[in-house]
């Protein structure tokens, strides 16, 4: 989780750096930065293992650099592309957005960010494509949802894929609907007392209960969008949601909450205003960025973690709004309920549990709050079954979860086979005790093993964990 969480501080100080070289005031720029911090999906998915935030990390730091007039500054957004694209695909869908930042400053200056990008490219980010090549025959890899999810553009489907992720923006997160307009109720009120004190203008006094309407300002957003995806005859039902607004704080599906809805979806209408361009620039990123995700894909419940990009491109034009002091203070109130909220009730990691806080959580337990018992007591029997710092040799289906084979403290090493002839051969000559092999995938592999002799034993309804009885299969020890 080390690099996500690496890569969220970097995006805090790319904010708050786009804001200033875009003109706004310091109280502004840091506001915008840390309200960032707050946005649901980027408090959940700064410790999991995730790429989203990575992946924005490196498109903010390149639209920083763009900033810029130097043509040293210029190469590095280039080099923060390529590397970028190597992270994730996602990058390339603000590459649109970044290409004209860098066009605005002349022809010699774009060729110096093309050669900074295809330099970055070239030296690490290409490599991760190399290896799908070499290993599955295609540049993208052979699936992991790719494949399930891509399509081609077609209507309405097309539209009604945007719409089904507009719907999904307007998010709560662990926000109720009760507290959503307990909170609108308290701006109100709070407007009404600070305006009552009448220590500065009324309309800047009243600007510190507008926050406090953004939960309740989701719903009503996220009806509308019903409404019309009604009017086509489409309802917006999943089985992960369910109908609504998402209540949920989960790092694969939430959104950014309220607050960071609001400034993800009020952006583009910075594009209108008369205003530099630059900033216009960055304020069509989320549309850009959705129009050609729309153009290649189904909608799947997954879709908001990517617009953790985006997202991160229209935070800093948040910064000539919370200038204002009154917002400001609204905004960190309101940013400090949501955030707390999702942190407490995330599902992958709730603060309350039967089986614990997750700091006390077992690699088994761990999978308990997600509802995967049965994947829980794989876990458990394998931790039993496989010894500390044993080499494993494995015959597994691409969708088998192979990160359990490495042990608690990742100590096992781990041998991938594809179960073809003379597979007991193999196991030998690399002097592996343990070998697991999966019940779902068609192969020789466990009928070899048992009539040389392996005993087995069954984990869970999918592995038989397979051992050479022999005195070294007590501590795994292998060559």
């Amino acid at each position: 989780a080390m690099p996500q969480y690496v890569a969220e501080l970097a995006i805090l100080v790319g904010i708050f750096g786009c804001a200033r070289r875009l003109g706004f005031g310091l109280r502004g720029a840091a506001c915008s930065a840390l309200l960032f911090a707050t946005f649901s999906s980027v408090a959940l998915e700064a410790t999991t293992a995730q790429n989203d935030l990575v992946a924005a990390a490196f498109a903010l730091v390149a639209a920083y650099f763009l900033l810029s007039s130097r043509a040293t500054e210029f190469a590095l957004a280039g080099a923060a592309v390529g590397v970028g694209v190597g992270v994730k695909l996602t990058v390339a869908l603000v590459l649109p957005v970044l290409a004209l930042l860098a066009l605005r400053r002349g022809p010699r200056r774009f060729g110096t960010f093309a050669a900074g990008a295809a330099a970055g490219f070239a030296l690490i980010g290409m490599w991760g494509y190399v290896l799908n090549v070499i290993h599955t025959g295609h540049v993208l890899g052979h699936g992991g949802g790719r494949v399930e999810w891509q399509s081609s553009p077609a209507w309405p489907s097309t539209f009604v894929t945007a719409l089904h992720l507009a719907y999904r923006m307007f998010d709560l997160s662990a926000v109720s609907y009760r507290l959503a307009y307990i909170l609108a109720g308290a701006g109100a009120g709070v407007a009404l007392l600070v305006i009552a004190l009448r220590r500065v203008s009324w309309r800047e006094e009243a600007l510190v209960g507008l926050p406090f309407l953004a939960p309740a300002l989701m719903v009503a957003g996220a009806d509308a969008v019903a409404g019309i995806a009604h009017g086509f005859g489409y309802s917006f039902y999943d089985a992960v949601f369910g109908s609504g607004p998402n209540h949920s704080a989960n790092e694969d599906t939430s959104a950014f909450g309220p607050l960071g809805a609001m400034v993800v979806l009020g952006a583009p209408a910075a594009a209108v205003v008369r205003t530099d361009g630059r900033r216009r620039l960055l304020a069509v990123a989320p549309i850009v960025f959705v129009l050609l995700l729309v153009l290649d894909s189904k909608y799947n419940p997954w879709l908001t973690r990517f617009l953790l990009v985006p997202g991160a491109l229209a935070t800093p034009l948040a910064a000539g709004v919370l200038r204002r002091r009154w917002l400001a203070w609204g905004t960190l109130v309101v940013a400090a309920i949501v955030v707390g909220l999702t942190l407490t009730h995330d599902r992958r990691k709730p603060l309350e549990s039967p089986h614990g806080p997750p700091w006390e959580l077992t690699r088994s337990t761990a999978m308990k709050p997600q509802g995967k018992d049965v994947l829980s007591g794989v876990v458990a029997d394998y931790d039993r079954a496989v010894p500390a710092h044993a080499c494993v040799g494995a015959v597994l289906g691409p969708t088998d979860p192979s990160y359990v084979l490495f042990g608690r403290n990742l100590d096992h090493r781990v041998f991938f086979f594809a179960g073809d002839e003379h597979f007991v051969i193999k196991t030998r000559l690399l002097h592996l005790f343990y070998v697991v092999v999966s019940r779902r995938v068609p192969t020789t592999a466990a009928d070899e093993l048992a009539a040389a002799g392996w005993t087995r034993h069954l984990i869970g309804p999918w592995w038989w964990v397979f051992r050479l009885p022999e005195p070294g299969a007590v501590t795994g020890d292998c060559a």
